[in-house]
């Protein structure tokens, strides 16, 4: 089962859980981050966290849906200003669009769940 994982607020400790995620063994389940590619880099690197796992484009995803632990790339312009531990007007966007986006992916049967990481409310 495709299992999304919604990254969370980008300011926030969502997409460094996330990585930490993909670095576990999974059993039963392929865990798919849903968020921004560019943005896990830039945790990845300031971590030191594993980020090998495949990129896709939304278009790829619904072409040929991974059957590895995987990132769907759902990009938002101006994440790179965003200061860690700061929530604003642009990473709760951001954070909405994962997940409505992740919403609608599971309603259409491209993932059996969804878990999210945390938002900022």
């Amino acid at each position: 089962m495709r299992l999304a994982i919604t990254i969370g607020d980008p300011a926030g400790i969502g997409p460094e859980l996330a990585l930490r995620l993909l670095s576990q063994p999974h059993e039963g389940s392929i865990p798919i981050l849903v968020g921004c590619a560019d943005l896990l880099q830039r945790v990845a690197e300031a971590t030191d966290l594993p980020l090998d796992a495949p990129i896709l484009s939304k278009e790829e995803f619904l072409t040929d849906a991974p059957e590895v632990p995987s990132i769907l790339h759902l990009p938002i312009e101006g994440l790179a200003e965003l200061q860690p531990g700061q929530p604003s007007p642009l990473s709760g966007q951001a954070a909405y669009h994962w997940l409505t986006e992740a919403i609608d992916l599971t309603r259409e049967r491209h993932f059996g769940a969804i878990v999210t990481c945390p938002l900022s409310k």
